[in-house]
């Protein structure tokens, strides 16, 4: 029996010195891959933010109870979907990696987690300066 092989990547190959778009389709693939999370909480945190605004110009402010009462909700409810959010993007982008990874893609897959590590230093970044700062 003959041992089997895989079939390793080839290499981004161009024949003109400046037909680099295969190259940098593939840098932004893996960039987008990457950042899509952090952009994701980007855009639910502006939300919540802009609903919070516009309940603050819709309540009354006597009912200062009230008006809290809608804050606490939208900001666990902003907090519940962020999370969810989070989580499901980051499977799904280890998911492409492990695909990346199993086809022979290697530096695919070692781009891809690399940009995750910079979402997780970028989110942990400010607990991080609290801790020393505090």
């Amino acid at each position: 029996m003959k041992p089997e092989t895989s079939q390793a990547e080839t290499p981004l190959s161009y024949s003109k010195q400046g037909d680099k778009s295969g190259v940098w389709r593939v840098i932004m693939q893996v960039i987008l891959l990457g950042l899509t999370p952090l952009a994701l909480l980007a855009v639910i945190g502006v939300v919540v933010l802009a609903l919070v605004v516009v309940i603050r110009s819709l309540v009354v402010p006597t009912s200062f109870i009230v008006e809290q009462l809608i804050f606490a909700i939208v900001m666990i409810a902003g907090l519940v979907i962020a999370a969810l959010a989070f989580i499901l993007t980051i499977k799904r982008a280890l998911g492409q990696i492990e695909t990346w990874r199993q086809n022979g893609h290697a530096t695919r897959a070692t781009a891809g987690l690399v940009a995750l590590t910079i979402v997780a230093i970028i989110i942990a970044l400010p607990e991080v300066i609290v801790l020393f700062f505090h």
